[in-house]
């Protein structure tokens, strides 16, 4: 009987995390750190639709907005390959000139023409998976992504916390056979 009740229990922490997951046919709302495809270390940038007025930037994770790279701006189509390199003497990663210190960790975020930031966006794959979609309702810009990922924090902190659920569970189980 126990032994159904664990089995139980990691079928149900299971199915959340199954359901949990994003779709990738719709945008999610996404304001977390990137990391280069390692394949390549090149980022690859593309303007796809502009509507409005802002432009584009790449930040240090670590330092936040305050150290940052301006991209792209939406008032005409653009394009732009972001190099990423490692200097092993000082252990430091740069992304073109932005010092990113020991980790490779960056984040976007989108600034309109009155100066206002904007770090939460939409976030999906393209049709054909090899990119991400970026959207931003507050400047109307429309940005693709590719040669890096998002990294997952949600997903993580997702399951540290099915984790923690599930050794309460077992907990309360064995007490109650005690």
């Amino acid at each position: 009987m126990r032994i159904k009740k664990i089995v139980l229990g990691i079928m149900m922490v299971a199915a959340l995390l199954i359901l949990a997951r994003p779709s990738i046919s719709n945008a999610v709302p996404y304001s977390g750190a990137w990391l280069p495809n390692s394949t390549n270390f090149l980022v690859a940038l593309e303007v796809t639709s502009a509507t409005g007025s802002g432009s584009f930037y790449m930040y240090d994770w670590d330092d936040g907005i305050s150290d940052n790279l301006f991209l792209l701006n939406d008032g005409y189509y653009s394009a732009a390959t972001i190099p990423f390199t490692y200097n092993s003497s000082s252990n430091t990663w740069f992304a073109s000139t932005l010092n990113l210190g020991p980790s490779p960790e960056f984040g976007f975020y989108f600034l309109n023409s009155s100066g206002t930031t904007y770090t939460e966006y939409g976030l999906e794959l393209n049709d054909t998976g090899n990119a991400y979609i970026l959207t931003d309702t507050n400047t109307g810009m429309i940005v693709s992504v590719g040669n890096a990922a998002p990294v997952p924090i949600p997903a993580s902190a997702l399951l540290l916390g099915s984790g923690i659920l599930g050794l309460i569970t077992i907990g309360r189980v064995r007490r109650k056979d005690s």
